[in-house]
């Protein structure tokens, strides 16, 4: 009767031990995301925005263009959720007057009470409203490895981006 016990006790704990590593987490289990509430206005002096405009052809759009597109870039300060000046946000985005517009997003990030130094970079699709959800792509110095996702709403003026950051399992690429 003892060794039946035995055996049943080795296979139960064996039993266990298979369920316990099914349900483990790998990687950066129980790690938190960073959120950064950040924004910018593109009507302050020191926001740049350049837009060129071109048909089909290559060639400026007119009035009679059928179809015209743009590439917009826009370079300006990066305020934290307190209007602390942190850095700089850089976008260019393809325009067609057909589609939404495609845009790339690097959020240059300086040391601040709510942000560490480093860059963020993403990319999303720019709704006619001004709103979009983003894609983080990658990261460097304190962000360096990060994945997760982001939202912009606002389209004149002050623009609010929130981001918000995952950091990659351990080892991982």
């Amino acid at each position: 009767m003892n060794r039946k016990f035995a055996v049943g006790a080795i296979v139960g704990a064996l039993l266990m031990s298979g369920l316990m590593v099914g349900v483990s987490q790998g990687g950066s289990a129980g790690a938190e995301p960073t959120v950064l509430r950040l924004h910018w206005n593109t009507r302050l002096e020191d926001s740049f925005i350049e837009g060129f405009l071109f048909d089909p052809n290559g060639e400026p759009c007119e009035a009679s263009t059928p179809v015209c597109g743009q590439i917009e870039l826009k370079d300006m300060p990066l305020f934290d959720k307190d209007n602390n000046e942190i850095g700089r946000q850089h976008i260019s985005c393809t325009v067609s007057d057909t589609t939404e517009w495609f845009c790339s997003l690097i959020s240059e990030i300086e040391d601040g009470p709510y942000t560490d130094a480093g860059q963020v970079s993403a990319i999303g699709v720019k709704k006619p409203n001004g709103n979009s959800h983003v894609i983080i792509t990658g990261g460097t110095g304190a962000y360096g490895g990060m994945s997760g996702h982001g939202w912009k709403d606002g389209d004149n003026g002050r623009v609010n981006y929130t981001l918000t950051l995952i950091p990659s399992s351990a080892g991982g690429a």
